[in-house]
């Protein structure tokens, strides 16, 4: 049974995604619950943005032993050929606009997080929005998580199963420019705590 809270929050969640099959891409807006300005203004205490918090992250991340941060220079890298990532300067001007102009500019703090038995993704970037309020204001929406023992289950139950992955799923959407301001990061290439992040 769904929450009156969980049905608004579904909804919100699926008029924020708009897929377009001519281009054959996935448009999303970030699905906001609550002002996202205010709220985050007054998380951090009136300022408009939250780079004091990130950066401080940010430079315990380059603190990090010289082989994680080789890998995570990798990582970065991969992202940014896959085109998931894009520097600040390289954007259009009119969505560098959009950010430089936002009421409030949100930066992602993000950990290098190892899982050295990972064939995949032995390191990877984790994107923590907790810590800045940012999740408080988005919707959660319907849990559509199915319990592993139905799973199992209902698999030992059945001729046949199937199973598939969708590589970088999350990275396939498209923001809209309206949520820029809310997903930016810091990162530089040296990951020298001492050399001011882009």
């Amino acid at each position: 049974m769904m929450s009156l809270q969980e049905k608004m929050e579904q909804e919100a969640i699926e008029k924020s995604v708009h897929v377009n099959l001519e281009e054959m891409k996935v448009y999303v807006d970030l699905p906001f619950i609550k002002p996202p300005v205010a709220a985050l203004t007054k998380k951090h205490n009136g300022a408009d943005n939250n780079y004091k918090q990130a950066l401080r992250i940010y430079q315990s991340q380059c603190r990090k032993p010289e082989k994680m941060k080789m890998e995570m220079r990798k990582v970065h890298q991969d992202l940014v050929n896959k085109g998931f990532m894009k520097k600040l300067c390289d954007l259009n001007p009119e969505q560098q606009n959009t950010v430089k102009n936002a009421k409030f500019r949100h930066i992602m703090p993000w950990r290098i997080a190892e899982k050295l038995d990972s064939l995949s993704t032995p390191y990877r970037m984790v994107v923590d929005a907790s810590v800045t309020g940012l999740n408080d204001i988005l919707a959660k929406g319907e849990n559509k998580m199915s319990k592993i023992n139905h799973i199992l289950i209902r698999n030992r139950c059945r001729r046949y199963i199937w199973s598939s992955d969708i590589s970088k799923l999350y990275n396939q959407l498209h923001l809209r420019d309206s949520a820029l301001p809310y997903v930016l990061f810091l990162f530089q290439e040296s990951m020298d705590p001492n050399t001011e992040p882009e």
